[in-house]
């Protein structure tokens, strides 16, 4: 198990891995580093994408305006257990089934998708550096009032996106400046949405889907890194689970 530095920043979580911060994105299959590698508790993964969709370190350090060496997407984070306790500014990661950690556990439920993902090695290992594997996308239940919908669970989001019926009655938070990958920078109406995951209810400051995003995610939405803040939670990809931690001190919106 390794502890390595964490933070949200400008809206988005980041971890470092020695020198180097890469920002945490579960809504993307694909990794990139500009060293071409990294190493995470004892593995090592050859990352030789230095962008993707048209998007690399330099491009990402602009949009998020904070200095960057890459992103860690799904290729690699489905090979541990991982605890992001932001109160504390560390994550612990650790080997699937070596972690636990205590509070409400909501259930994931993965995409199909078979992709090249990064395979990782030991030191003094000789193995292929990506091969052909099951590396989709976690999507998780949210109950909006007296309905249920599976939404994507996307740390590389700062905002949630849902299109509600009749979203205009809830209270607005103002516009939002976003970027995607191959679209660009679009700004979106924002709405304060009570939203339930498991047992535990979150104001999520909601945006509209662009026709991108419905196609990609089934016109359903996405649940951003905003249910990180204030509390430890456990991420536990191989298990399916995600566990909420308490509230450790109040935040603010």
């Amino acid at each position: 198990m390794s502890e390595l530095p964490l933070k949200l920043d400008k809206g988005y979580l980041y971890m470092r891995v020695g020198a180097d911060w890469y920002l945490i994105d579960t809504g993307t299959f694909s990794s990139f580093s500009e060293r071409g590698e990294v190493t995470i508790d004892g593995l090592r993964f050859e990352l030789p994408l230095k962008e993707i969709r048209g998007m690399d370190a330099k491009i990402l350090a602009d949009h998020v305006k904070v200095p960057v060496n890459g992103l860690l997407g799904n290729d690699v984070l489905d090979h541990f257990d991982h605890i992001w306790d932001l109160p504390n500014g560390v994550v612990k990661i650790g080997p699937p089934g070596s972690l636990v950690h205590g509070g409400s556990t909501v259930d994931l439920k993965r995409t199909a998708e078979r992709v090249a993902a990064a395979l990782p090695s030991r030191e003094g290992e000789v193995r292929p550096t990506r091969v052909q594997r099951e590396c989709g996308l976690m999507l998780v239940g949210v109950k909006v009032e007296e309905a249920h919908y599976p939404m994507l669970f996307d740390t590389g989001a700062a905002i949630s996106y849902f299109d509600y019926p009749n979203r205009e009655r809830f209270p607005s938070a103002g516009d939002y400046t976003d970027f995607y990958p191959n679209v660009g920078p679009f700004t979106t109406d924002t709405r304060w949405v009570p939203a339930t995951l498991g047992d535990t209810t979150f104001t999520l400051r909601c945006g509209s889907l662009t026709p991108v995003f419905g196609e990609m995610i089934g016109n359903n939405g996405i649940v951003g890194n905003e249910i990180l803040k204030g509390r430890a939670v456990g991420y536990f990809p191989e298990r399916g689970q995600m566990v909420l931690g308490a509230i450790a001190h109040p935040v603010s919106a």
